[in-house]
């Protein structure tokens, strides 16, 4: 009587830990997509304006003086688009290496922005209320990331804030199912967004800032959900909240 054949294994897809991890990637993959789709469309049309410009300069500089006056000042005006939209990309570029070596505290961190903060917010006679109870001990997290996503949402309410209004600033430990987690909020007195904005607002290259270009919150909520936590606008009577909750070390 012949051996029963075995059954041959086959592969189970990826599960726990590594799968996850891959999901993760390829979102980032596609979100970093449509970022880097949606900046090249918003500097090509400046750019191919000025380029116009400069090609028509020698021969019609001296001829016309529409060409020196009006096209002139259009010209400046679509350089300035392309300036504020780099700068737009400076406030939440982050270094490309992101690997933590050494734990650092957040409490030291907290202070930073606090800092940042009120340099920041003094330049439009804006008042900033900071409260600071930090978790014990460090974290191991990406300590630029969580600077830079700190930075838009503060950038954001120093600019909303009604005029000699009030910036909040809070830096706490909340309990949560795997630890405790740190949580930081940011909220202002000004307009607030109204409710068919809530989402949209983390879209990239949607904004009701003037100048912005609207992907400081898009990129700061991929961030967060990169490193297992989240970026979310907080319910609010007046003005506009947003939360910060991410593990103090990356899950």
């Amino acid at each position: 009587m012949s051996a029963a054949p075995t059954r041959a294994r086959v592969p189970q897809p990826a599960v726990g830990r590594d799968a996850t991890e891959r999901l993760r990637q390829a979102e980032n993959l596609a979100a970093l997509n449509i970022l880097l789709a949606g900046i090249a469309h918003n500097l090509a049309n400046p750019l191919t304006a000025i380029g116009s410009f400069l090609e028509m300069l020698p021969d019609r500089w001296e001829r016309s003086e529409a060409f020196r006056t009006v096209d002139y000042q259009r010209a400046l005006k679509d350089l300035g688009r392309v300036q504020e939209q780099i700068e737009s990309l400076t406030r939440i570029a982050v270094a490309p290496d992101l690997a933590v070596t050494e734990p650092w505290k957040v409490e030291t961190l907290a202070a930073e922005l606090q800092l940042y903060a009120l340099g920041a917010a003094a330049e439009r006679g804006i008042s900033v209320d900071c409260r600071i109870d930090c978790p014990e001990g460090p974290s191991s997290q990406p300590r630029e990331v969580l600077k830079q996503i700190m930075i838009v949402l503060l950038d954001n309410a120093i600019a909303f804030a009604a005029d000699a209004g009030t910036v909040h600033f809070e830096a706490s430990a909340v309990p949560a199912a795997d630890g405790v987690r740190l949580l930081l909020v940011v909220r202002d007195n000004g307009p607030g967004v109204p409710s068919e904005a809530a989402e949209k607002i983390f879209e990239p290259f949607y904004s009701t800032r003037k100048g912005g270009m609207g992907i400081g919150l898009f990129v700061g909520r991929q961030l967060a959900r990169a490193y297992g936590g989240e970026l979310r606008l907080q319910p609010a009577v007046s003005g506009a909240a947003f939360e910060l909750v991410i593990p103090l070390a990356p899950e």
